[in-house]
């Protein structure tokens, strides 16, 4: 899990400076991969929550 933690802070990163210049690409670029994450999670049953 540490690698994780680890992109997590350099997408953070790379994901303020692009805030800077378009605010769309920030939203794409951060809410997509977290709701990979969480489908993930949902898949597994982690979450305990059923999203429609």
């Amino acid at each position: 899990m540490p690698e994780i933690s680890t992109a997590g802070i350099f997408q953070a990163a790379f994901i303020a400076r692009q805030m800077e210049q378009t605010p769309q690409a920030f939203f794409q670029t951060t809410f997509e991969p977290i709701g990979k994450v969480c489908a993930a999670r949902l898949a597994r049953g982690g979450l305990g929550l059923q999203g429609k």
